[in-house]
């Protein structure tokens, strides 16, 4: 049996500025083994985007709870998720169209779907929020990514459907979906810092959601586990966002899972990582610097063979007094930092295109990754 719950959040910044909540969620139950929800996040620049978001998550579950059920094929039920997507952006064009606004201009808006049906979780997505799911092995997986072009901007629903990614995982416990307000907070940048595609997971917190040997939501009930995140919510140091949030979580307790080593689940060193992050930046700037046209200059000064003085010369030499200790530092700091990469992190395509009419962009900025210390 899948029990689920669903959570949206002004976000304390929205609320200081005095502007609304530009996201949107929607849960429904089909039958005990099918469940269906969305999750979707209006463009903040976007006068009208919680009307969109609202239309998105709406249309495209009311869409597809008519039409899945457990008898459609693999290839059925990724159709009908397909064409809800269609359908949810002619509803939010034909709305701006009644109210002689821009659908492209005035109400984008991202969408994230799941059917969930027993253990295998279909899928659609287009922008920066995404799933997470634990699987039956234990690991946990980032089933979609975000996608933003170069300039971290958004392709929304109205960027059309050569964007909008569909799929199919297996073996699946449970699962989150989550707009980008929280979607962000799964992959801190102290994680990630050296990842080249920032997909690695904050284990430790996206256990303290899924995994229901911590939840317990069978025996205390969706309404009191909505009720504790609800309030974790209003913390502005566990929410660990300003912006708009949303979180949908569907668990089947059913599903057995066989749990990795507790260590996998363990909250990560953060102070080792944030040395790491440290000596990484000071080797980074100092390779720049030995790169630096500056640096260059000064060598040439140096250069036995150059046209200077030998006054000039010898003035430009007296620096090279200290370069044997500086070596010998640097070389201890490179020596700190492998050890440091030898240590395994806690594990876990956006795409890109310009910017037009038909594929406008949503403002963003890369998450800042703000880390705090966790009791769970």
């Amino acid at each position: 049996m899948i029990h689920s719950y669903g959570l949206t959040r002004t976000g304390f910044s929205h609320i200081e500025e005095g502007s609304i909540c530009q996201d949107a969620h929607k849960i429904r139950k089909v039958s005990e083994s099918v469940w269906i929800a969305a999750v979707a996040d209006g463009v903040g620049s976007h006068e009208n985007s919680d009307m969109a978001s609202d239309i998105a998550v709406s249309v495209s579950v009311d869409y597809c709870s008519t039409r899945i059920t457990e008898k459609k094929k693999d290839e059925e039920i990724l159709n009908i998720i397909k064409c809800s997507f269609y359908e949810a952006l002619n509803a939010v064009k034909d709305t701006a169209k009644e109210k002689g606004l821009d659908p492209y201009f005035d109400c984008g808006t991202t969408l994230t779907l799941a059917v969930y049906i027993r253990s295998v979780l279909y899928y659609g997505h287009s922008g920066d929020g995404g799933i997470i799911a634990l699987s039956a092995n234990g690991n946990y997986i980032q089933i979609t990514k975000p996608q933003n072009d170069e300039q971290r901007r958004v392709f929304t629903l109205q960027t059309g459907d050569r964007y909008w990614v569909f799929g199919k995982t297996d073996s699946v416990v449970s699962l989150l979906l989550a707009t980008d307000g929280i979607y962000f907070t799964f992959f801190p940048d102290l994680l990630n810092f050296d990842s080249e595609d920032s997909s690695r997971i904050w284990i430790n917190r996206a256990d303290y959601f899924l995994n229901n040997k911590r939840v317990q939501i069978g025996k205390k009930g969706t309404e009191a586990i909505k009720k504790k995140i609800e309030a974790e919510f209003e913390d502005p140091d566990k929410r660990l966002t300003d912006d708009d949030a949303t979180v949908v979580v569907m668990i089947n307790p059913d599903v057995r899972v066989t749990l990795r080593p507790d260590e996998y689940y363990a909250e990560p060193d953060w102070e080792a990582l944030r040395e790491k992050y440290r000596l990484m930046r000071e080797v980074s700037e100092e390779d720049t610097a030995e790169d630096s046209p500056e640096k260059h200059d000064d060598q040439s000064k140096n250069d036995p063979h150059s046209k200077k003085s030998g006054s000039e010369r010898s003035s430009s030499e007296r620096p090279n007094e200290i370069s044997k200790d500086r070596d010998q530092t640097d070389e201890h700091k490179r020596s700190l930092l492998k050890r440091l990469l030898g240590k395994k992190s806690p594990a876990g395509d956006p795409k890109s295109a310009a910017v037009s009419k038909e594929n406008p962009g949503k403002g963003t900025t890369a998450p800042s990754g703000k880390i705090k210390d966790r009791d769970v």
